[in-house]
């Protein structure tokens, strides 16, 4: 995520340290408030939050065409702040101004299975 809220996906070279071919999959006008992202474990799911909304959006980085896979897997109408990978494989999505998280049960699985609660 930049400053312009653009979410952008780059190939990183772990030998080298170099970040090329950027592929920009939203814009302040397809995603809105972009404040946070996640990788699913094996790095086939990329999970982005939008600041202040409910909107929580998967990628398949895998998919022939990412730009058109992009899903909104949120099934609650709480608003959302951030994302975050746990030691237990799952992503937790903290629920703004409260004490709350949601999770992402199935992050290997395209939106209609990951279970978002």
């Amino acid at each position: 995520l930049v400053s312009t809220e653009t979410v952008q996906l780059f190939d990183f070279d772990n030998s080298t340290g170099i970040v090329s071919n950027a592929l920009t999959l939203g814009t302040f006008t397809t995603i809105p408030f972009a404040f946070s992202a996640e990788f699913s474990p094996d790095d086939s799911k990329l999970y982005v939050v939008n600041f202040n909304t409910s909107a929580v959006y998967q990628f398949n980085l895998q998919a022939t065409n990412i730009l058109s896979s992009i899903t909104n897997v949120s099934t609650t109408g709480s608003t959302c702040s951030w994302v975050q990978l746990a030691p237990d494989g799952k992503i937790y999505v903290a629920m703004a101004y409260t004490n709350y998280l949601s999770v992402i049960n199935y992050l290997f699985l395209v939106w209609t299975s990951c279970r978002r609660i």
